[in-house]
């Protein structure tokens, strides 16, 4: 015997409805960058970039927008002559520089925009 829509089973109970957070998943994009990637230029849904440079490598923020954070991790291989140096876009700043330079083994930064650049945290 088929289910019948217009006159269902009185002992089939219903499904659970299903439970839905009011609350966005976070997707963060994490990146690795490499020597030959430089000048990297970060997109907007990178989240994480994680450095590994034997040699100079320069990052290129986006444009800001409101709220966006970026977290810049350097790995051991990071020094005075190896920086990776941290470009913000034309006409904004990193806490009113033009540009931010990491020189030491495992330096990180975490940096959230404003409308008006980037603020270092």
């Amino acid at each position: 015997m088929g289910l019948n829509i217009n006159n269902p089973d009185p002992n089939d109970h219903p499904r659970p409805s299903p439970i839905r957070s009011r609350y966005r998943e976070a997707v963060i994009i994490v990146v690795k960058v490499e020597n030959h990637h430089s000048p990297y230029r970060v997109r907007r849904r990178d989240g994480v970039i994680i450095v590994n440079n034997s040699e100079p490598v320069s990052v290129l923020l986006p444009d800001t927008s409101f709220g966006k954070m970026l977290r810049i991790k350097a790995t051991g291989n990071c020094s005075e002559q190896n920086p990776v140096t941290l470009h913000a876009p034309d006409g904004k700043t990193i806490d009113g520089e033009a540009s931010l330079v990491l020189t030491l083994p495992y330096s990180s930064v975490i940096l959230v925009s404003d409308e008006t650049g980037w603020l270092i945290f």
